[in-house]
């Protein structure tokens, strides 16, 4: 499939193979040509699905893998995958409403039209208790020790006694939610998270 693929897409197969062999579902390109298109449905290859009239958002992770452990990611279906992306996955999904105004021939917006909801603040917010500075220590701290006895992974968790606030939470090795697909295979999100949910309640 991947030397099939590739003269179409552009891509070299040998990293098609490699995306390919990915656990989850693999994005291979968006707003292809027509032609392009036309072109890869006339493979009929099964398990390659093209997609038209989807919304183009994707969702954008500023600090790359440096809280992966607990923000999770979304995958190429924009599915929610593990972290706060998958346990509070309805609070962070926007809901579109839809208004119907009326315009004068000039194109003003007649305001006996607006009603009281059209213009509002974001209020979606999620705040979380980690501190990224105490995350990105506790990152740089478990790679140094990792190295130094050579272990194979290793978990951080930093917790306020009185309140219990989680204040970092780290766990080697990790992933970049950017670009999961490159690094999800060697990171068992569900092991990983579970000894570290396991710690915090013991």
């Amino acid at each position: 499939m991947a030397q099939r693929l590739a003269p179409i897409l552009g891509i070299d197969s040998a990293r098609l193979v490699a995306r390919f062999k990915q656990p989850t579902g693999v994005l291979l390109g968006k707003k292809l040509r027509e032609d392009t298109a036309s072109r890869i449905e006339a493979l009929k290859v099964d398990g390659l699905d093209l997609r038209q009239g989807e919304d183009d958002y994707t969702r954008e992770y500023p600090q790359d893998n440096m809280a992966a452990e607990v923000l999770g990611y979304l995958d190429a279906d924009r599915i929610a995958q593990a972290g706060v992306e998958r346990s509070k996955s309805a609070l962070l999904k926007r809901k579109v409403t839809e208004y119907k105004l009326t315009q004068t021939a000039k194109g003003v917006i007649l305001p006996d039209s607006v009603t009281p909801d059209f213009l509002h603040t974001d209020d979606l917010k999620l705040k979380l208790t980690i501190d990224l500075r105490l995350q990105r220590a506790a990152r740089k701290a478990l790679a140094l020790k990792r190295s130094e006895w050579n272990a194979s992974r290793g978990t951080v968790i930093i917790m306020e006694a009185e309140t219990g606030a989680v204040r970092a939470l780290v766990i080697e090795p990790t992933y970049n939610p950017n670009k999961y697909y490159q690094d999800i295979a060697n990171y068992s999100k569900r092991e990983g998270l579970d000894k570290a949910m396991s710690l915090l309640q013991n």
